[in-house]
């Protein structure tokens, strides 16, 4: 079986930490050098 590691960062940034207004972009780093960037959809 085969292993897969990431790092996932988050930035809190400057807005007030509410939930409709505070960021819910990210990046994802894999192993190898791969970097995504993605955001949640806020529900």
């Amino acid at each position: 079986m085969s292993e897969h590691k990431m790092t996932l960062t988050w930035k809190r940034g400057d807005l007030p930490f509410e939930y409709q207004k505070y960021s819910r972009n990210h990046t994802w780093k894999f192993d190898g050098g791969h970097e995504m960037t993605a955001s949640a959809a806020a529900a």
